[in-house]
């Protein structure tokens, strides 16, 4: 009987061990995730709630509570349903990419709202790390940009040379030397 009761003490401390290091694995995949999908953003007060096969996280992010689920195995992560994994990898390279880019000198002069500028940063993925070369034109840039001789955008400057109108990614990788392996 004594040995019974101390499996059972054992297999319920086992349980409670395996269910802490999911959590915390939990934890830090969303911290790492928005943390990456939001340049220079924090994120902290992680809390895990198991909700039957699915985790309630709720957590602050920038100090704003956000709300997400993640599937039983933390492969997947709600409302937006991504893999873990795959979203975690596609932002460590869209950064990689862009830190490559700023390390260059590269500017993206452009103009929200407008198709081109638009179009532009929808084929760089939309990537909030686009903003370590983007350059906006409006309101009281404007006059910044003309002293720059920027007269029409997107216009690019990559190694010195003015490149107007929308480049594809391919182009900005030869012009440029980095790679974009998202």
């Amino acid at each position: 009987m004594v040995i019974f009761v101390l499996m059972i003490v054992a297999a319920v401390y086992l349980s409670d061990m395996v269910r802490e290091r999911k959590e915390e694995k939990i934890k830090g995949d969303i911290k790492r995730v928005y943390e990456l999908a939001n340049p220079g953003s924090s994120v902290t007060d992680i809390a895990v709630i198991r909700e039957g096969d699915i985790y309630r996280v709720v957590f602050k992010l920038n100090g704003d509570f956000k709300e997400v689920y993640m599937d039983k195995d933390g492969k997947y992560v709600f409302p937006r349903r991504a893999n873990v994994e795959t979203a975690i990898s596609s932002f460590e390279f869209q950064k990689e990419f862009f830190s490559c880019l700023l390390d260059k000198g590269v500017v993206l002069y452009g103009q929200i709202g407008t198709n081109g500028t638009d179009l532009q940063l929808r084929n760089l993925g939309s990537s909030p790390y686009a903003g370590y070369v983007y350059y906006d034109c409006s309101g009281d840039r404007v006059a910044a940009c003309l002293g720059r001789n920027v007269t029409s955008v997107p216009t690019w400057v990559i190694n010195g040379s003015r490149y107007v109108g929308v480049l594809d990614l391919d182009e900005v990788e030869r012009l440029t030397g980095c790679t974009y392996k998202g």
